[in-house]
């Protein structure tokens, strides 16, 4: 492009290089675009000035009720922050005793799984995994997308998966992105009625954590939810944001007015 100015052109598809240094980069993008979830478009957006591409932004479409993100009686509660975990030193020695000897209890009890690690897609076992992903959407408060069996494959090359079985069946699984001293805990799945005894939820954390302290990394991301539990980890809460613009002007006051009562938190 020539010219003075600033302005934005629309994007199908990643420019070379997009986040190519970023844990969540182009290849998840990509494997999102790719994978055919419903109700989702992906593209982005380039901004240049003075004829040279100086940022790009990803962006998606989806329709998006209003009251997607809010609890059960539309009261007003906080944001649904990231929780994030810094591991150091002798992570554990620094908790206090009563904590560690609760993980210690949770980890006999699930003395009796086994856990295996896959760097990639674990093809051997796709249909289960996407079948215990879905028993997890079914249970879960606040869901966006519905992703397809396609982009768990897809997302493969860049991914780790963490297996656990109760004897021959496989009860949970979680898929983490690790690399450049982070592990992001991205997506699980779980079979409620036999993970539930054990305490899976519980014990996937931790053995991520386990995995952070034998491969030197330092940042462990989870997502929303059992903050109560990721907080006695010693994780701490960053906000998220949600911006959002209608594009009828007069609907867009109203609905500012309408979140600034009923939306989780601070903006």
């Amino acid at each position: 492009m020539t010219g003075s100015g600033v302005w934005v052109e629309e994007l199908a598809e990643a420019p070379p290089g997009f986040l190519e240094d970023d844990l969540e980069g182009e290849a998840l993008y990509r494997a999102f675009a790719e994978a055919g979830v419903e109700n989702f478009e992906v593209g982005y957006l380039r901004v240049w000035r003075d004829g040279a591409p100086v940022a790009t932004a990803p962006y998606f479409r989806t329709p998006y009720a209003i009251n997607t993100t809010l609890p059960r009686g539309f009261s007003s509660e906080p944001g649904l922050p990231v929780a994030v975990l810094e591991i150091k030193g002798d992570f554990y020695s620094g908790l206090k005793q009563h904590v560690r000897s609760d993980f210690r209890r949770r980890m006999r009890k699930a003395a009796a799984l086994r856990i295996e690690e896959h760097d990639g897609y674990p093809a051997f076992v796709g249909a289960r995994l996407y079948a215990l992903y879905l028993e997890v959407l079914e249970h879960s408060e606040f869901s966006l997308e519905r992703l397809t069996p396609a982009f768990f494959e897809k997302l493969g090359p860049i991914s780790k998966y963490v297996l656990y079985w109760e004897g021959a069946e496989l009860i949970g699984f979680s898929l983490l992105l690790c690399g450049r001293g982070r592990m992001h805990y991205k997506y699980l799945g779980m079979d409620y009625a036999r993970g539930r005894p054990h305490g899976l939820y519980f014990i996937m954390c931790l053995s991520h954590i386990e995995l952070c302290l034998r491969d030197g990394i330092t940042t462990y991301q989870t997502g929303a939810t059992s903050y109560p539990f990721k907080q006695r980890l010693g994780s701490t809460l960053e906000p998220v944001k949600l911006y959002f613009k209608h594009r009828n002007p007069v609907l867009n006051w109203l609905v500012q007015g309408y979140m600034a009562l009923a939306s989780f938190g601070e903006r």
